[in-house]
């Protein structure tokens, strides 16, 4: 580890990592977030394939889908709007 450090120190290796570190946590951001909404989507389709099996109409099924409202990260963003409007 000290090598590398060193390494860093004789090359000013640290201007580097710096945007090399933020490009990282960009992509983590954007990976995290498809991940988040794919696993929504995952779990409102095994919602409909059980109210399906329960013998539910495609009416019925579309009132329990309305009442459940928006998207989780669309009421996060509605909620980030409120707070920057204070």
């Amino acid at each position: 580890m000290s090598e590398v450090l060193q390494f860093l120190e004789r090359t000013n290796g640290i201007w580097i990592l710096i945007p090399l570190s933020g490009i990282g946590l960009g992509v983590v951001s954007v990976v995290m977030t498809f991940w988040y909404r794919l696993r929504v989507r995952q779990w409102e389709l095994s919602l409909k394939h059980a109210m399906l099996e329960r013998g539910m109409s495609a009416e019925e099924i579309k009132l329990v889908l309305e009442a459940t409202g928006k998207k989780p990260w669309e009421r996060c963003w509605e909620h980030m709007d409120r707070r920057q409007r204070v």
